[in-house]
Protein backbone atom coordinates (compact mmCIF):
# COMPACT_ATOMS: atom_id res chain seq x y z
CA UNK A 1 0.00 0.00 0.00
CA UNK A 2 1.04 3.50 -0.64
CA UNK A 3 -0.04 7.10 -0.75
CA UNK A 4 0.48 8.34 -4.81
CA UNK A 5 0.27 11.79 -5.38
CA UNK A 6 0.19 13.69 -8.46
CA UNK A 7 -0.76 17.14 -10.03
CA UNK A 8 -0.11 18.65 -13.58
CA UNK A 9 1.44 22.58 -13.57
CA UNK A 10 1.95 23.50 -17.25
CA UNK A 11 4.12 21.40 -19.43
CA UNK A 12 5.28 19.90 -16.53
CA UNK A 13 3.68 16.33 -14.57
CA UNK A 14 4.66 15.22 -11.23
CA UNK A 15 4.49 12.42 -9.26
CA UNK A 16 4.87 12.53 -5.21
CA UNK A 17 5.75 9.26 -3.47
CA UNK A 18 7.47 7.84 -0.75
CA UNK A 19 9.96 4.60 -0.70
CA UNK A 20 8.87 1.97 1.96
CA UNK A 21 7.71 -1.93 1.00
CA UNK A 22 5.89 -3.14 4.00
CA UNK A 23 4.84 -6.64 5.04
CA UNK A 24 1.21 -7.61 3.68
CA UNK A 25 0.06 -9.39 7.33
CA UNK A 26 1.73 -6.94 9.53
CA UNK A 27 3.02 -3.58 8.19
CA UNK A 28 6.24 -3.68 9.25
CA UNK A 29 9.01 -2.39 6.86
CA UNK A 30 10.05 -4.85 4.36
CA UNK A 31 12.64 -2.34 2.27
CA UNK A 32 13.07 1.25 1.02
CA UNK A 33 12.97 1.07 -2.83
CA UNK A 34 11.89 3.42 -4.87
CA UNK A 35 8.28 2.54 -6.33
CA UNK A 36 9.11 4.34 -9.77
CA UNK A 37 9.25 3.54 -12.96
CA UNK A 38 10.78 5.24 -16.01
CA UNK A 39 11.19 5.11 -19.70
CA UNK A 40 13.11 6.17 -22.15
CA UNK A 41 11.15 5.95 -25.83
CA UNK A 42 9.51 9.14 -24.47
CA UNK A 43 9.23 10.81 -20.84
CA UNK A 44 7.68 9.23 -18.77
CA UNK A 45 7.13 7.61 -15.55
CA UNK A 46 4.66 5.56 -13.42
CA UNK A 47 4.69 4.60 -10.04
CA UNK A 48 2.26 1.84 -8.24
CA UNK A 49 0.32 0.85 -5.34
CA UNK A 50 -1.90 -2.38 -4.38
CA UNK A 51 0.43 -5.32 -4.91
CA UNK A 52 3.61 -3.50 -6.88
CA UNK A 53 4.99 -6.21 -8.71
CA UNK A 54 7.50 -3.80 -9.75
CA UNK A 55 10.08 -6.27 -11.63
CA UNK A 56 7.31 -7.80 -13.57
CA UNK A 57 5.34 -4.69 -14.66
CA UNK A 58 8.68 -3.52 -15.89
CA UNK A 59 9.60 -6.27 -17.88
CA UNK A 60 6.45 -6.42 -19.69
CA UNK A 61 6.84 -2.76 -20.16
CA UNK A 62 10.06 -3.54 -21.50
CA UNK A 63 8.95 -6.45 -23.64
CA UNK A 64 5.33 -4.22 -25.23
CA UNK A 65 7.46 -1.11 -25.59
CA UNK A 66 5.33 1.37 -26.33
CA UNK A 67 6.40 4.35 -28.49
CA UNK A 68 3.94 6.89 -27.26
CA UNK A 69 1.77 8.15 -24.46
CA UNK A 70 -1.52 7.07 -26.33
CA UNK A 71 -0.24 3.68 -27.26
CA UNK A 72 1.02 3.07 -23.61
CA UNK A 73 -2.66 4.03 -22.34
CA UNK A 74 -4.02 2.05 -24.61
CA UNK A 75 -2.24 -1.36 -23.60
CA UNK A 76 -1.99 -0.35 -20.00
CA UNK A 77 -5.09 -2.71 -19.00
CA UNK A 78 -3.66 -5.82 -21.34
CA UNK A 79 -0.20 -5.03 -19.46
CA UNK A 80 -1.85 -5.25 -15.60
CA UNK A 81 -4.32 -8.28 -17.01
CA UNK A 82 -0.64 -9.87 -17.59
CA UNK A 83 0.20 -9.23 -14.59
CA UNK A 84 -2.01 -10.44 -12.96
CA UNK A 85 -2.56 -13.68 -14.76
CA UNK A 86 1.63 -14.10 -13.85
CA UNK A 87 1.32 -13.88 -10.40
CA UNK A 88 -1.82 -15.95 -10.04
CA UNK A 89 -3.34 -14.59 -6.58
CA UNK A 90 -6.88 -14.51 -6.32
CA UNK A 91 -6.75 -11.30 -4.23
CA UNK A 92 -4.50 -8.99 -6.39
CA UNK A 93 -5.36 -5.90 -6.91
CA UNK A 94 -3.20 -3.06 -8.46
CA UNK A 95 -2.97 1.15 -8.91
CA UNK A 96 -0.87 2.49 -11.52
CA UNK A 97 -0.56 6.50 -11.88
CA UNK A 98 1.45 7.17 -15.34
CA UNK A 99 2.92 10.48 -15.79
CA UNK A 100 3.51 10.46 -19.82
CA UNK A 101 4.79 13.39 -21.89
CA UNK A 102 2.07 13.19 -25.40
CA UNK A 103 4.11 14.62 -28.00
CA UNK A 104 0.64 14.67 -29.77
CA UNK A 105 -0.87 16.68 -27.52
CA UNK A 106 2.27 18.86 -26.62
CA UNK A 107 1.10 18.42 -22.73
CA UNK A 108 2.13 16.53 -20.03
CA UNK A 109 -0.53 14.17 -19.07
CA UNK A 110 -1.69 11.72 -15.88
CA UNK A 111 -3.20 8.85 -15.97
CA UNK A 112 -4.59 6.62 -13.23
CA UNK A 113 -6.12 2.50 -13.65
CA UNK A 114 -6.89 0.42 -10.31
CA UNK A 115 -8.22 -2.77 -10.01
CA UNK A 116 -9.76 -2.81 -7.19
CA UNK A 117 -13.21 -2.63 -6.81
CA UNK A 118 -13.33 -0.68 -3.09
CA UNK A 119 -10.43 1.44 -4.04
CA UNK A 120 -12.42 2.46 -7.09
CA UNK A 121 -15.31 3.18 -5.20
CA UNK A 122 -13.81 5.51 -2.69
CA UNK A 123 -12.33 7.45 -5.67
CA UNK A 124 -15.58 7.59 -7.54
CA UNK A 125 -14.00 5.65 -11.11
CA UNK A 126 -14.48 2.05 -12.95
CA UNK A 127 -11.94 -0.39 -11.85
CA UNK A 128 -10.10 -1.39 -15.18
CA UNK A 129 -10.91 2.10 -16.72
CA UNK A 130 -7.82 4.30 -17.87
CA UNK A 131 -9.15 7.60 -16.71
CA UNK A 132 -7.22 11.21 -16.94
CA UNK A 133 -6.60 13.16 -14.10
CA UNK A 134 -5.33 16.55 -13.36
CA UNK A 135 -4.45 16.48 -9.43
CA UNK A 136 -5.45 14.33 -6.61
CA UNK A 137 -4.24 14.03 -3.34
CA UNK A 138 -5.30 11.37 -0.61
CA UNK A 139 -6.19 13.57 2.56
CA UNK A 140 -8.50 11.09 3.88
CA UNK A 141 -9.48 6.92 3.92
CA UNK A 142 -12.38 5.17 4.32
CA UNK A 143 -12.10 4.98 8.03
CA UNK A 144 -10.08 8.36 9.00
CA UNK A 145 -11.44 12.05 7.61
CA UNK A 146 -7.95 13.85 8.71
CA UNK A 147 -7.92 16.66 5.94
CA UNK A 148 -8.34 19.40 8.60
CA UNK A 149 -4.95 18.57 9.88
CA UNK A 150 -3.30 17.93 7.02
CA UNK A 151 -4.69 21.19 5.86
CA UNK A 152 -3.49 22.93 8.66
CA UNK A 153 0.29 21.83 8.34
CA UNK A 154 0.59 22.25 5.33
CA UNK A 155 -0.39 25.81 5.58
CA UNK A 156 -2.96 25.76 2.42
CA UNK A 157 -6.08 24.27 0.95
CA UNK A 158 -4.90 21.14 -0.74
CA UNK A 159 -7.59 21.28 -3.64
CA UNK A 160 -7.32 20.36 -7.40
CA UNK A 161 -6.97 24.45 -8.09
CA UNK A 162 -4.07 24.77 -5.32
CA UNK A 163 -2.27 21.81 -6.84
CA UNK A 164 -1.96 22.81 -10.05
CA UNK A 165 -0.95 26.17 -9.96
CA UNK A 166 2.86 26.36 -9.34
CA UNK A 167 2.55 30.23 -7.57
CA UNK A 168 0.67 28.30 -5.01
CA UNK A 169 1.80 25.50 -4.40
CA UNK A 170 5.34 24.60 -4.41
CA UNK A 171 6.19 20.61 -5.60
CA UNK A 172 9.36 20.54 -3.37
CA UNK A 173 8.37 22.82 -0.45
CA UNK A 174 4.90 22.29 -0.30
CA UNK A 175 4.92 18.63 -1.53
CA UNK A 176 7.05 18.03 1.30
CA UNK A 177 4.82 19.42 3.88
CA UNK A 178 2.24 17.84 2.32
CA UNK A 179 3.57 14.13 2.39
CA UNK A 180 4.68 14.63 6.01
CA UNK A 181 1.79 15.40 6.85
CA UNK A 182 0.22 12.22 5.43
CA UNK A 183 2.77 10.53 6.96
CA UNK A 184 1.57 11.26 10.14
CA UNK A 185 -2.63 11.19 9.35
CA UNK A 186 -3.01 8.56 7.09
CA UNK A 187 -3.71 4.74 7.88
CA UNK A 188 -4.50 1.72 5.93
CA UNK A 189 -5.64 -1.38 7.47
CA UNK A 190 -3.36 -4.42 6.83
CA UNK A 191 -4.37 -8.14 6.57
CA UNK A 192 -5.29 -9.30 10.35
CA UNK A 193 -4.59 -5.93 11.66
CA UNK A 194 -5.24 -2.60 12.92
CA UNK A 195 -4.48 0.39 10.83
CA UNK A 196 -1.09 1.65 10.23
CA UNK A 197 0.84 3.91 9.09
CA UNK A 198 2.18 3.09 5.51
CA UNK A 199 4.73 6.00 4.17
CA UNK A 200 7.82 5.88 5.08
CA UNK A 201 11.37 5.52 3.54
CA UNK A 202 11.59 8.41 2.00
CA UNK A 203 9.75 11.31 -0.18
CA UNK A 204 10.48 11.25 -3.89
CA UNK A 205 9.34 13.33 -6.28
CA UNK A 206 9.36 12.95 -10.12
CA UNK A 207 8.90 14.92 -12.37
CA UNK A 208 8.39 14.79 -16.18
CA UNK A 209 8.70 16.99 -19.36
CA UNK A 210 8.85 17.20 -22.59
CA UNK A 211 12.84 17.25 -21.24
CA UNK A 212 12.34 13.90 -19.95
CA UNK A 213 11.58 12.67 -16.40
CA UNK A 214 13.90 13.76 -13.55
CA UNK A 215 13.35 12.52 -9.55
CA UNK A 216 14.38 13.97 -6.70
CA UNK A 217 14.64 12.94 -3.08
CA UNK A 218 13.18 15.66 -0.61
CA UNK A 219 13.45 13.62 2.79
CA UNK A 220 14.83 10.31 3.94
CA UNK A 221 13.22 9.20 7.39
CA UNK A 222 16.06 7.74 8.85
CA UNK A 223 14.27 6.20 11.89
CA UNK A 224 11.81 4.11 9.86
CA UNK A 225 13.64 0.32 10.65
CA UNK A 226 13.19 -2.97 8.60
CA UNK A 227 11.31 -5.33 10.42
CA UNK A 228 9.27 -2.54 12.31
CA UNK A 229 6.19 -1.29 12.00
CA UNK A 230 6.39 2.77 10.60
CA UNK A 231 6.51 5.33 13.63
CA UNK A 232 5.72 9.04 11.90
CA UNK A 233 7.16 11.72 13.48
CA UNK A 234 4.98 14.02 16.19
CA UNK A 235 2.85 16.55 14.98
CA UNK A 236 5.01 19.98 14.74
CA UNK A 237 3.98 22.69 17.07
CA UNK A 238 1.77 25.49 15.57
CA UNK A 239 3.04 28.99 16.67
CA UNK A 240 0.31 31.07 17.80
Amino acid sequence: MTVINSFVQGDRAYLLTDTAWLESGSGKLLMSHSKIIEGGAFPWALALTGDAHLYIVRALIEERRPRSAREFVETLPATIAEVRDAVRDPTFTMGVRLAAWCEDTGKARIFHLDTDADRCAFLGIDPWEVCEIFAFAPLSTDHANPVDRITAEVGKDITPEVLTDPGRFDPEADGLRLIEAQRRHLRFPVKGSEPVAVIGGSAQLTCVSREGVASKILRIWGGDEVGEVLRPEPEPERVA
